[in-house]
Protein backbone atom coordinates (compact mmCIF):
# COMPACT_ATOMS: atom_id res chain seq x y z
CA UNK A 1 0.00 0.00 0.00
CA UNK A 2 2.86 2.40 0.76
CA UNK A 3 4.04 2.20 -2.86
CA UNK A 4 0.60 2.99 -4.30
CA UNK A 5 -0.46 6.57 -4.98
CA UNK A 6 -3.91 6.96 -3.49
CA UNK A 7 -6.35 9.36 -5.06
CA UNK A 8 -8.99 11.42 -3.29
CA UNK A 9 -12.72 11.01 -3.37
CA UNK A 10 -14.43 13.90 -5.15
CA UNK A 11 -16.63 14.51 -2.12
CA UNK A 12 -13.53 15.58 -0.19
CA UNK A 13 -12.32 18.07 -2.82
CA UNK A 14 -13.17 21.77 -3.00
CA UNK A 15 -13.18 23.08 -6.56
CA UNK A 16 -12.61 26.79 -7.12
CA UNK A 17 -13.89 28.18 -10.43
CA UNK A 18 -12.54 31.52 -11.66
CA UNK A 19 -15.17 32.99 -13.99
CA UNK A 20 -18.86 32.12 -13.95
CA UNK A 21 -19.81 32.60 -17.58
CA UNK A 22 -21.25 29.85 -19.77
CA UNK A 23 -18.23 27.55 -19.42
CA UNK A 24 -17.64 28.19 -15.73
CA UNK A 25 -21.33 27.61 -14.95
CA UNK A 26 -21.31 24.35 -16.92
CA UNK A 27 -18.25 23.16 -14.98
CA UNK A 28 -19.99 24.09 -11.72
CA UNK A 29 -23.09 22.03 -12.57
CA UNK A 30 -21.01 18.97 -13.43
CA UNK A 31 -18.82 19.34 -10.34
CA UNK A 32 -21.82 19.67 -8.01
CA UNK A 33 -23.38 16.58 -9.60
CA UNK A 34 -20.10 14.73 -8.93
CA UNK A 35 -20.31 15.51 -5.23
CA UNK A 36 -17.56 18.13 -5.09
CA UNK A 37 -17.70 21.19 -2.88
CA UNK A 38 -17.81 24.05 -5.39
CA UNK A 39 -17.05 27.74 -5.06
CA UNK A 40 -16.56 30.46 -7.63
CA UNK A 41 -15.30 33.99 -8.11
CA UNK A 42 -16.14 36.46 -10.83
CA UNK A 43 -15.53 40.15 -11.32
CA UNK A 44 -19.20 40.46 -12.26
CA UNK A 45 -21.37 40.96 -9.20
CA UNK A 46 -24.38 39.40 -10.89
CA UNK A 47 -25.50 36.09 -9.37
CA UNK A 48 -27.84 35.19 -12.25
CA UNK A 49 -25.64 32.36 -13.50
CA UNK A 50 -24.74 30.96 -10.07
CA UNK A 51 -26.41 27.64 -9.38
CA UNK A 52 -27.43 26.25 -6.01
CA UNK A 53 -24.83 24.67 -3.71
CA UNK A 54 -22.09 26.93 -5.09
CA UNK A 55 -20.40 29.33 -2.69
CA UNK A 56 -19.56 32.73 -4.19
CA UNK A 57 -16.20 33.94 -2.88
CA UNK A 58 -15.83 37.61 -2.02
CA UNK A 59 -12.39 37.77 -3.63
CA UNK A 60 -10.03 35.82 -5.85
CA UNK A 61 -7.67 35.56 -2.90
CA UNK A 62 -10.33 33.82 -0.81
CA UNK A 63 -10.92 31.29 -3.58
CA UNK A 64 -7.21 30.55 -4.03
CA UNK A 65 -6.63 30.07 -0.31
CA UNK A 66 -9.53 27.66 0.21
CA UNK A 67 -9.62 25.50 -2.95
CA UNK A 68 -7.97 22.12 -3.50
CA UNK A 69 -8.31 22.53 -7.27
CA UNK A 70 -8.51 25.89 -9.07
CA UNK A 71 -9.85 25.95 -12.64
CA UNK A 72 -9.67 29.06 -14.83
CA UNK A 73 -12.52 30.06 -17.15
CA UNK A 74 -11.99 33.75 -17.77
CA UNK A 75 -11.14 35.73 -20.92
CA UNK A 76 -7.72 37.22 -21.59
CA UNK A 77 -7.75 40.97 -21.02
CA UNK A 78 -5.51 43.65 -19.64
CA UNK A 79 -6.80 42.80 -16.15
CA UNK A 80 -6.33 39.02 -16.45
CA UNK A 81 -2.90 38.95 -18.14
CA UNK A 82 -0.70 36.85 -15.80
CA UNK A 83 -3.59 36.81 -13.34
CA UNK A 84 -2.01 33.74 -11.75
CA UNK A 85 1.51 34.86 -10.88
CA UNK A 86 4.02 34.12 -8.12
CA UNK A 87 2.09 36.06 -5.50
CA UNK A 88 -1.23 34.37 -6.19
CA UNK A 89 0.33 30.92 -6.51
CA UNK A 90 1.78 31.39 -3.02
CA UNK A 91 -1.78 31.89 -1.75
CA UNK A 92 -2.90 28.48 -2.97
CA UNK A 93 -2.99 25.46 -0.68
CA UNK A 94 0.18 23.40 -0.51
CA UNK A 95 -0.34 20.36 -2.73
CA UNK A 96 -3.24 21.86 -4.67
CA UNK A 97 -3.84 21.74 -8.42
CA UNK A 98 -4.26 24.38 -11.12
CA UNK A 99 -6.23 23.84 -14.34
CA UNK A 100 -6.06 26.35 -17.19
CA UNK A 101 -8.37 25.86 -20.16
CA UNK A 102 -8.93 29.60 -20.64
CA UNK A 103 -6.03 31.40 -22.33
CA UNK A 104 -2.32 30.69 -21.93
CA UNK A 105 -1.29 34.19 -20.90
CA UNK A 106 -3.73 34.20 -17.96
CA UNK A 107 -1.02 32.19 -16.15
CA UNK A 108 2.60 33.27 -15.76
CA UNK A 109 4.30 30.12 -17.06
CA UNK A 110 7.60 30.73 -15.27
CA UNK A 111 5.77 31.25 -11.98
CA UNK A 112 3.80 28.04 -12.55
CA UNK A 113 7.00 26.08 -13.20
CA UNK A 114 8.50 27.43 -9.97
CA UNK A 115 5.41 26.44 -8.00
CA UNK A 116 5.46 22.93 -9.45
CA UNK A 117 9.20 22.53 -8.94
CA UNK A 118 9.01 23.58 -5.30
CA UNK A 119 6.12 21.23 -4.56
CA UNK A 120 3.76 24.09 -3.76
CA UNK A 121 1.46 22.73 -6.46
CA UNK A 122 0.97 18.99 -6.79
CA UNK A 123 0.08 19.30 -10.44
CA UNK A 124 -1.40 21.29 -13.30
CA UNK A 125 -3.73 20.54 -16.19
CA UNK A 126 -3.25 22.66 -19.30
CA UNK A 127 -4.77 22.84 -22.76
CA UNK A 128 -3.52 26.38 -23.36
CA UNK A 129 0.04 27.56 -22.90
CA UNK A 130 2.01 30.74 -22.47
CA UNK A 131 4.44 31.58 -25.28
CA UNK A 132 2.47 29.34 -27.67
CA UNK A 133 3.73 31.18 -30.77
CA UNK A 134 7.35 30.31 -29.97
CA UNK A 135 6.70 26.77 -28.76
CA UNK A 136 5.45 25.22 -25.54
CA UNK A 137 7.90 25.26 -22.64
CA UNK A 138 9.62 21.84 -22.56
CA UNK A 139 9.06 21.56 -18.81
CA UNK A 140 5.30 21.35 -19.20
CA UNK A 141 5.66 18.60 -21.79
CA UNK A 142 8.04 16.37 -19.86
CA UNK A 143 6.97 16.94 -16.26
CA UNK A 144 5.05 14.16 -14.53
CA UNK A 145 3.17 16.86 -12.62
CA UNK A 146 1.61 18.39 -15.75
CA UNK A 147 -1.13 16.93 -17.92
CA UNK A 148 -1.24 18.55 -21.38
CA UNK A 149 -4.23 18.36 -23.68
CA UNK A 150 -5.18 19.91 -27.01
CA UNK A 151 -7.55 22.90 -26.83
CA UNK A 152 -10.25 21.17 -28.85
CA UNK A 153 -13.05 20.17 -26.48
CA UNK A 154 -15.53 21.93 -28.75
CA UNK A 155 -14.70 19.72 -31.74
CA UNK A 156 -17.35 17.07 -31.21
CA UNK A 157 -19.97 15.40 -33.35
CA UNK A 158 -22.77 17.88 -33.87
CA UNK A 159 -20.81 20.91 -32.63
CA UNK A 160 -20.68 22.57 -36.05
CA UNK A 161 -24.40 21.95 -36.58
CA UNK A 162 -25.17 23.54 -33.20
CA UNK A 163 -22.95 26.50 -34.07
CA UNK A 164 -24.84 26.99 -37.34
CA UNK A 165 -28.19 26.75 -35.53
CA UNK A 166 -27.08 29.29 -32.92
CA UNK A 167 -25.84 31.64 -35.64
CA UNK A 168 -29.18 31.44 -37.46
CA UNK A 169 -31.10 31.95 -34.20
CA UNK A 170 -29.04 35.08 -33.49
CA UNK A 171 -29.76 36.50 -36.95
CA UNK A 172 -33.50 35.78 -36.64
CA UNK A 173 -33.66 37.31 -33.15
CA UNK A 174 -31.80 40.41 -34.30
CA UNK A 175 -34.17 40.89 -37.24
CA UNK A 176 -37.26 40.40 -35.05
CA UNK A 177 -36.23 42.16 -31.83
CA UNK A 178 -33.10 44.13 -32.64
CA UNK A 179 -31.05 42.04 -30.21
CA UNK A 180 -29.37 38.65 -30.80
CA UNK A 181 -29.91 35.73 -28.44
CA UNK A 182 -26.23 35.61 -27.49
CA UNK A 183 -24.61 38.99 -28.19
CA UNK A 184 -20.83 39.02 -28.47
CA UNK A 185 -18.83 40.90 -25.87
CA UNK A 186 -17.17 43.60 -27.92
CA UNK A 187 -13.85 45.06 -26.81
CA UNK A 188 -12.79 48.59 -27.54
CA UNK A 189 -10.00 49.09 -30.06
CA UNK A 190 -7.70 50.10 -27.19
CA UNK A 191 -8.47 46.88 -25.27
CA UNK A 192 -7.97 44.77 -28.40
CA UNK A 193 -4.60 46.39 -29.10
CA UNK A 194 -3.58 45.91 -25.46
CA UNK A 195 -4.44 42.19 -25.56
CA UNK A 196 -2.45 41.72 -28.77
CA UNK A 197 0.51 43.58 -27.24
CA UNK A 198 0.37 41.58 -23.99
CA UNK A 199 0.26 38.31 -25.92
CA UNK A 200 3.31 39.42 -27.91
CA UNK A 201 5.12 40.31 -24.68
CA UNK A 202 4.25 36.90 -23.20
CA UNK A 203 5.65 35.16 -26.27
CA UNK A 204 8.86 37.18 -26.31
CA UNK A 205 9.69 37.43 -22.62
Amino acid sequence: RNSVHLGRGLDSVTLGIVGKGAVGSCVARKAVASGMKVQCFSWSRSTDSVIGNVHVCASLEELLQTSDVVTLHCPLSTSTFHLIDDARLRLMKHGSYLINTARGAVVDTEALIRALGSGKLAGAGLDVFGNELNGIDPYTMRSDEVVCQSHMAGLTEGSFERAEEECLANVEAHVETGRPVAPAQLCSLADTCSIVLLTWVDCNS
